[in-house]
């Protein structure tokens, strides 16, 4: 299926829940920001390569919907760099940077964990939508073949105190981000993400 089938309604069902937020009477608006750590795994008729990992920055805007008790849905809109490094020897180096949407939509179980202190363990999918790429060296290739945009599943924790939160997420791609037109390949995204955020209100 191509990505073009999913990832415009993704990007306007995320859009239109983190755009809800006047009109839903209980959640958390906020803000995080932090470094990740990217890669791309490629598969090539069933033989797994490596890369190196491209570190970058993601942030945005989250927001959480308490359902009931400890469990919350948490929705996000945050700007993702991702990509990878090569080393192709000889002193000879390249790299590969993309820039996503990426709109994960979590389910977060918290618990209390001392007075002013909570404890949360997160996961759900994620519609990511790619908002530019580079290559360096440039490719000579006219066009590209890299999707408009992934499905991902996000997973991680983190703790609370008062206003703050710190978590730690991994962001495991379940498409392939280039076109199907390279056939018997595939590449998709792997990224650890630390970031910190607060609760605007």
């Amino acid at each position: 299926m191509h990505c073009r089938s999913w990832f415009l309604p993704a990007a306007f069902a995320g859009l239109t829940l983190l755009g809800a937020a006047p009109s839903a009477s209980a959640q958390n608006l906020g803000v995080l920001a932090g470094l990740s750590s990217a890669n791309v795994e490629f598969e090539a008729h069933g033989l797994t390569i490596g890369a190196d990992a491209k570190t970058g920055f993601i942030g945005g805007l989250t927001l959480d919907y308490p359902v009931a008790g400890l469990f919350a849905i948490e929705v996000d809109g945050l700007l993702s760099m991702k990509g990878t490094k090569f080393d192709f020897g000889r002193g000879e180096a390249g790299s590969l940077t993309l820039t996503y949407l990426d709109m994960p939509v979590l389910g977060r179980l918290t618990v209390p964990a001392g007075a002013t202190r909570r404890l949360y363990l997160m996961a759900g999918p994620s519609f990511d939508v790619k908002l530019h790429e580079s290559s360096d060296p440039e490719s000579s290739d006219e066009g590209s073949t890299i999707r408009a945009g992934e499905a991902a599943v996000t997973f991680g924790g983190g703790v609370i105190v008062h206003r703050f939160r710190v978590d730690a997420r991994y962001a495991l791609g379940l498409t392939s981000i280039v076109d199907e037109s390279a056939e018997g390949f595939t590449a998709k995204n792997r990224v650890l993400s630390i970031l910190v955020g607060v609760e605007l209100r």
